[in-house]
């Protein structure tokens, strides 16, 4: 391939790379406060600590990756904190 045609892959203006926002960020996620975030995590940890019976370190990071997941899986902020979901 030469590089005329290698070039012309490439976007014009740097600007395009960051111009787009990623797509698992949601609208909603600007609004949202650490109280909140801080509040599902501990609903996580409770649940886990009557599960396992303990909070150890394991334990706390499933509990970060299950909230991290919730916050950018969610379609809004009412979703993210209903615990039915």
């Amino acid at each position: 391939m030469s590089t005329r045609a290698e070039s012309s892959l490439l976007p014009t203006s740097p600007t395009t790379w960051g111009a787009a926002s990623p797509a698992s960020k949601q609208n909603w996620h600007a609004t949202i406060d650490l109280t909140a975030r801080r509040s599902v995590l501990l609903h996580i940890l409770v649940l886990l600590k009557t599960k396992y019976g303990r909070v150890d370190a394991k334990i706390s990071y499933i509990g970060r990756r299950a909230e991290l997941a919730l916050y950018s899986q969610a379609f809004s902020a009412w979703e993210y904190r209903n615990p039915q979901t």
